[in-house]
């Protein structure tokens, strides 16, 4: 068995062999920073070069969903002439008569051009927002945007109008 008195001279021994290697702090190369190892002066990093974003519709596809709009619109305006001599013709007549068939009919085709109207409105409210996600300019869809919008109130409050002239079923007419 090993005893403390034994492993003293062991740990003595030790020591004295280390301490060997340390020898004189001049012959060996430093263990800190160098000079050239030393940041100085000032870094500014470069801009970056980021390309402006490029538009999400050129100005002919704009044009020619306004052009479709303005066209709807015609045909709107046109056919609204029609449909209110048809609905007026029906003021007098019964639900059941054919006057009032053909007023019913004549404000769905209105209601269906302002449905393809609003198409176009919808459109340029998808063109509007892939450019507000991808910060393309947009002033050119809001203003297209902006026309169509009020093509498509325009038409709303005429066929508003047309549907309260046509006479209403009551109870009695049940």
């Amino acid at each position: 068995m090993f005893t403390k008195v034994q492993t003293l001279p062991i740990a003595a021994l030790a020591g004295l062999l280390l301490s060997g290697c340390a020898g004189a702090s001049d012959a060996y190369p430093s263990l800190g920073i160098r000079d050239a190892e030393r940041i100085s002066g000032e870094f500014t990093p470069a801009e970056p070069e980021t390309p402006a974003p490029a538009p999400v519709a050129s100005p002919q596809d704009i044009a020619a969903i306004l052009a479709q709009a303005n066209e709807l619109n015609r045909k709107f305006v046109s056919e609204q002439s029609q449909a209110r001599q048809i609905i007026g013709s029906a003021s007098g007549a019964g639900l059941e008569s054919t006057a009032y068939a053909r007023a019913l009919v004549a404000l769905a085709s209105l209601t269906s051009l302002r449905g393809q109207t609003a198409i176009a409105l919808s459109n340029l409210d998808e063109l509007r927002a892939e450019a507000g996600t991808t910060f393309a300019p947009d002033a050119d869809i809001r203003a297209a945007q902006a026309e169509v919008a009020m093509l498509v109130a325009e038409q709303t409050t005429a066929i508003d109008s047309l549907a309260a002239t046509l006479p209403s079923p009551t109870k009695s007419d049940r």
